[in-house]
């Protein structure tokens, strides 16, 4: 299974942890990572359930934007150490 995509919205969430959630509905990068998900979306409901998250967090009408980046960062964060146990 190709984690590619989950090494790539790391990169995202960290440059939207920075840059602050509000800036997450016009971040086209992040865009581009939500879609790159689907794939694993289709092959796991862990992965659907990030997808989801990284979506609620681009809605543009998303309130509690700021509370979903940091369960976010964590849930991505644990996937990808489960998925590949070398990216700690």
């Amino acid at each position: 299974m190709d984690i590619s995509p989950l090494f790539a919205l790391r990169q995202r969430l960290h440059a939207a942890a920075l840059a602050g959630a509000g800036s997450c509905p016009g971040d086209a990068r992040l865009a581009q990572a939500c879609e790159a998900l689907a794939p694993l979306e289709a092959a796991a409901p862990v992965f659907r359930k990030l997808g989801d998250l990284v979506r609620r967090l681009r809605a543009p009408e998303g309130e509690g934007r700021a509370a979903v980046l940091p369960v976010l960062e964590q849930f991505q964060f644990e996937t990808l150490c489960v998925s590949n146990p070398t990216a700690r």
